[in-house]
């Protein structure tokens, strides 16, 4: 089943100096050298995976939404065993724990960045 999901940042443009920045509160200058996402997070950054659906349905349900800031998307985190409830082993294919568990560090750092936005189908 084809899910797909994408993480991006959010670069607008200052209106006072027309410089681009990040930040939703307090934006700063956009330095994309402070912006890359390491690498073992970067498989995060898009993927196609019904398993996806399993983190994103209450999200969705909440918010009425199909894409939010990776911060606020990170309350919405669900543990291990509700995500392995709704799918039996062959659905899971190599979607394993630990990779649930750095799934979520990696959306841990990019909401620390306070500029990464997440976006899904359906």
């Amino acid at each position: 089943m084809g899910f797909d999901w994408q993480i991006y940042i959010h670069v607008r443009a200052d209106p006072k100096t027309g410089l681009p920045v990040v930040g939703w509160e307090n934006p700063v200058p956009y330095n994309p050298q402070d912006y890359i996402v390491p690498e073992q997070y970067r498989e995060f950054l898009t993927m196609r995976n019904g398993i996806l659906r399993s983190y994103t349905e209450e999200a969705e349900e909440d918010m009425n939404a199909i894409e939010i800031r990776v911060e606020e998307f990170v309350h919405y985190f669900p543990e291990w065993r509700s995500v392995t409830a709704k799918w039996d082993e062959v659905d899971l294919d190599d979607w394993t724990n630990e990779k649930h568990t750095l799934f979520k560090e990696a959306l841990k750092w990019m909401a620390s960045k306070q500029c990464f936005m997440a976006t899904w189908s359906y």
